[in-house]
């Protein structure tokens, strides 16, 4: 991992810490940082490089040996695009992968992999230094989960969006496309990919706790723990001390208006119902624990929730957990539960999916245009500093 200043050349960061404690690795190739590397850091002699995410580059690197020491012969980013013409057995392969994805994964829920869900007219950005940038794919993705969960509240952090939406030549975006959005984790049962959504009750001072460590983030991964929200708004002052910057939260959207919630009073009992993706709920529940905050999820009748089924949304879905690829997975592992009586868990990919299939405007495709809008842009993370 490197961390790039506002100006100037890499001097920092955990790839380099690296280099310089083992002084005995001849080149680190860095990755999970997305930094796209132009000129190698050398970092007491070895060379750090990385080249960027998503494909988008191949980094070559040429070393010569120079009596027993590493010189960079040469060093460069090779761009990767539509100009490079494809491998046909490559593309068959991937068609076969594709079909097979399909038929495990989409098709129980109602989706083909190549099947139109929207159309943009613009880039979506997922920018994680550029927080204003990447807001409406939070706003877009956090409503998504609230309207699925049928819950008061959502909440997510800029990181556990793994994507942005890319224009391209035609502007539409795929099953494929809206995936990669939410592709990480696991159900609770269902094992097939994609954390599971989770709905548990939480008091207004609960609520702001949750806020509060994602504001502090973490100096490593900057932007990456960033709230985002829905079903609320909340303003917050980081010159305040840690973990008393959030100043103030209202439940409610546009449409319907905001009303403020009580954050004060630690033994308040209203509940709010509070939904988000399995992973980054355990997240929340780990750091809260590990900080000493307290953070109990509840069951809407305010008892303590004992296990992870428990907070799946009451609402059962008839279909299959997850048909098993022909040949691949022995029968004892299959995840079993097809039937009318049978529950689905609400996948947060799937979540967005049906969220812009409901969404009203069609064009002539019967495609969802996804229009920058108000309420696209809102600001629901208000920074009393700015």
């Amino acid at each position: 991992m490197c961390e790039k200043p506002k100006s100037g050349p890499i001097t920092e960061g955990e790839d380099i810490d690296l280099a310089r404690a083992v002084p005995e690795i001849d080149v680190i190739v860095g990755g999970h940082t997305h930094t796209f590397v132009r000129q190698p850091i050398i970092a007491n002699g070895t060379p750090v490089v990385q080249a960027g995410c998503y494909g988008a580059a191949l980094g070559e690197l040429v070393i010569r040996m120079e009596g027993g020491k590493r010189k960079v012969e040469s060093y460069k980013l090779h761009t990767i695009d539509d100009t490079i013409p494809g491998d046909p057995r490559l593309a068959n392969a991937v068609d076969a992968f594709k079909a097979e994805t399909s038929r495990i994964l989409f098709a129980p829920r109602g989706f083909a992999i190549d099947e139109p869900l929207a159309m943009i007219d613009r880039d979506w950005s997922n920018s994680f230094f550029d927080l204003t940038a990447s807001m409406p794919l939070g706003n877009l993705t956090t409503d998504a989960i609230r309207h699925a969960a049928k819950a008061d509240v959502a909440l997510n952090a800029a990181g556990m969006v793994r994507a942005g939406l890319t224009k391209g030549n035609s502007g539409v975006q795929t099953v494929y496309d809206v995936f990669l959005l939410a592709p990480l984790g696991i159900g609770v049962a269902d094992q097939s990919a994609g954390g599971s959504l989770v709905v548990v009750y939480l008091t207004g001072r609960e609520i702001k706790n949750c806020l509060e460590f994602l504001l502090i983030g973490n100096p490593n991964l900057p932007g990456q723990y960033f709230p985002r929200v829905s079903g609320m708004r909340f303003r917050y002052d980081l010159s305040r001390p840690k973990f008393d910057a959030v100043t103030q939260i209202e439940l409610g959207d546009l449409t319907r208006g905001y009303r403020t919630i009580d954050i004060s009073d630690k033994s308040s009992t209203n509940l709010y119902s509070v939904a988000c993706n399995l992973y980054f709920g355990l997240v929340l529940i780990s750091v809260s624990r590990k900080a000493g905050v307290p953070l109990v999820p509840k069951k809407k009748d305010g008892t303590p929730i004992k296990s992870r089924a428990e907070a799946l949304p009451e609402r059962p879905q008839s279909g299959p957990y997850l048909l098993p690829p022909k040949g691949t997975i022995e029968q004892d592992q299959a995840v079993r539960g097809a039937g009318a009586n049978s529950s689905m868990e609400i996948k947060e990919w799937q979540a967005i999916m049906q969220y812009l299939k409901t969404l009203p405007k069609k064009n002539d495709r019967g495609i969802c245009p996804l229009v920058m809008d108000e309420q696209a842009a809102e600001n629901r993370t208000i920074n009393l500093q700015a």
